[in-house]
């Protein structure tokens, strides 16, 4: 693994503020004493001592700094590398276990009747029963069965999509963005599946629609939820790279370069909501730049990420989404940054968004038609680990 930044970043050099405390009682009864001989000797004496404490600091920091201009920072320990390896491994274990309750619940959502939309017709809305299609497909690239193949196809049959591709067309404002991106998402991984372009003429239109709308609008980096520009723009570029559009790409790219690079993520955004705000937003940033430029950008700007604890309680229906969508970012980051206090964070939120069940499979209004399709894209990574330990090619295995 190539050399990466701290997770927990350096203050940068000129940052620091030394800050000098007189806590010894006496030192303070000798600057609070009226001038006397004996009085003088002693503030002078404090004086010193802590002229001197404070002239052993600046040599302190400022030999750190000359290291870490001189070296870069510093690595993790392996003894944390190989914690968090074992960690993911634990949870990697789980994996198709994972993959079937969100599969099946996913199935169970978008075989129903919720509304009159020809093909995403279940999970309460559209977008809902978009990514319900993409988490089924993803389930059998993962995992090579493919119980759901009839179900996911029969909603997706090309007189079924050419009505939604007359409904979409006819409506430019209709899930924009967050549904559509979900779309895109579905139509390059049905594609890679498949290999035929039934979504090619849909998703074409989409895209087309998401590039119109950030060209007519510049993306807000903090915008949360249904209108988070990161995650609509990070499926913008995985639909362009799946078609090889390099002029799409390009367009991405440079949304990203003029919009995204100068402006903080504050935590605050990582608070509410079903979009990790910070967590997608640098995600987003590294798919777009090459690794070397991703993680010096990163190590100015992370607000703190591996400081994140899972979320316990759910104020609302939304925040039931965020252990996962959290985890879609962290996992990337992890692997560019080479840290294990970002593995471990996305393994934690990976575990809270499973346990309990009812975080996923509850009230079917508030998180049971939604948050299993999260979860799947949450756990993807872990069949790569596995791939990778195994030698294997495809990521397979087989429930």
């Amino acid at each position: 693994m190539a050399s990466s930044p701290l997770s927990k970043p350096m203050t940068a050099p000129g940052a620091l503020a030394i800050r000098f405390n007189i806590k010894d009682e006496s030192m303070k009864r000798d600057v609070r004493s009226q001038a006397s001989g004996s009085s003088v000797r002693r503030v002078a004496s404090s004086f010193s001592r802590a002229v001197k404490c404070t002239a052993a600091a600046v040599v302190a920091f400022v030999a750190a700094t000359n290291a870490y201009a001189k070296n870069g920072p510093a690595q993790p320990s392996l003894a944390d590398t190989a914690a968090a390896a074992a960690n993911l491994d634990a949870l990697s274990q789980r994996r198709i276990q994972m993959a079937q309750a969100f599969a099946a619940q996913a199935a169970y959502c978008s075989g129903r009747q919720d509304t009159d939309h020809p093909s995403f017709h279940g999970c309460v809305d559209w977008h809902s029963a978009a990514h319900a299609a993409w988490a089924l497909i993803a389930y059998e690239t993962l995992t090579g069965d493919d119980r759901y193949a009839g179900q996911v196809e029969a909603a997706l049959a090309p007189d079924l999509i050419a009505q939604e591709l007359i409904y979409v067309r006819e409506r430019p404002d209709f899930e924009m963005p967050y549904g559509r991106a979900w779309f895109l998402r579905l139509a390059a991984d049905r594609k890679r599946l498949r290999r035929d372009g039934a979504l090619d003429a849909l998703g074409a239109i989409v895209a087309d629609s998401l590039r119109d709308f950030y060209t007519l609008r510049a993306p807000n980096p903090s915008a949360d939820r249904y209108s988070n520009p990161s995650w609509a723009l990070i499926n913008l570029l995985y639909f362009a790279r799946a078609q090889g559009d390099a002029d799409l790409e390009a367009f991405v790219v440079t949304k990203v370069r003029e919009h995204f690079l100068d402006s903080r993520c504050s935590l605050d955004r990582e608070q509410a909501g079903f979009i990790a705000v910070c967590t997608t937003w640098a995600w987003l940033v590294a798919e777009a730049l090459p690794t070397d430029e991703f993680r010096a950008w990163y190590a100015e700007w992370n607000p703190g990420l591996e400081t994140l604890e899972p979320v316990r309680v759910y104020p609302s229906a939304h925040d039931y989404g965020r252990n996962f969508s959290r985890a879609w970012g962290l996992y990337h980051l992890a692997e560019l940054l080479d840290s294990p206090d970002l593995r471990d964070s996305y393994v934690a939120h990976v575990q809270a968004g499973f346990e309990p069940e009812s975080s996923w499979r509850g009230s079917y209004m508030a998180n049971g038609h939604w948050v299993a399709q999260f979860g799947m894209l949450a756990i993807t990574p872990l069949f790569s680990e596995a791939a990778n330990k195994s030698g294997s090619q495809t990521g397979r295995g087989r429930p």
